[in-house]
């Protein structure tokens, strides 16, 4: 939406929706909304919940990333540019208060409008992201992502999915049904990879496909992925 005039929203959702698709996603740019420290303004000419109801009008659903950071080769992964007026500033750590405190603050002003619009609520949205590629740096802090969860806990019920970020789609580690399975599940998860992923149980099909080579690449025909189980575990699979 933030890539789109607004103008041709309407226009490009229904490409989509004719070319076959069924759902779109879209990252929400902090520093789109919160130009100033202190202001949060999700209309204009970045208007997202008008995005979303378009979304929702021509029928398609709608999976949001809202970050804090979002890489997308957007201009410091969607932090704004305040934040840097403090020259300690400590970014995507559990170790730095004040960092986590304007994280609290962007969260409290966008994620109770992104609940009124889930699926649960007669809304589009099916599914949420938290972060984005946490871990790729060398870092691990699951205290951070355990933070992040808590104040995405405005979003919806459980069941979370945790799993090492490197070993595929169906993988997972543990399926968390409570809120005290989650740190359990975030240490199960680092025994096998540094970079952890966390995601929202949905209840949908999952489709894979697998692509060989650069200079002529081959791909296999599209399957469906259908574990034995309830939930693929790093074992299992």
């Amino acid at each position: 939406y933030y890539r789109v005039h607004p103008l041709q929203w309407g226009d490009r959702l229904l490409r989509m929706r004719a070319a076959g698709l069924n759902t779109v996603m879209t990252y929400v740019p902090w520093n789109l909304h919160a130009t100033t420290k202190g202001e949060f303004n999700l209309g204009g000419p970045y208007d997202l919940v008008n995005f979303i109801q378009q979304v929702h009008k021509v029928g398609l659903y709608l999976i949001v990333r809202p970050g804090p950071y979002i890489c997308a080769e957007w201009e410091f992964g969607g932090f704004p540019s305040w934040i840097l007026n403090d020259p300690n500033m400590r970014l995507r750590t559990s170790q730095y208060q004040p960092y986590l405190g304007h994280v609290k603050e962007y969260f409290s002003h966008l994620l109770p409008v992104l609940a009124k619009y889930t699926y649960k609520r007669g809304g589009p949205i099916i599914a949420f992201q938290v972060e984005n590629e946490f871990g790729s740096f060398g870092v691990h802090d699951p205290a951070y992502l355990e933070f992040i969860l808590d104040q995405a806990e405005a979003l919806g019920d459980y069941p979370f999915f945790t799993k090492p970020a490197n070993m595929g789609s169906s993988v997972g580690v543990t399926k968390c049904r409570s809120r005290s399975d989650l740190y359990e599940g975030l240490l199960e998860a680092a025994r096998f990879d540094r970079r952890i992923l966390i995601e929202r149980g949905i209840n949908a099909r999952e489709i894979e496909v697998s692509v060989l080579g650069n200079d002529d690449p081959q791909a296999s025909l599209p399957g469906e992925v259908c574990p034995a189980a309830d939930f693929y575990s790093y074992e299992a699979k």
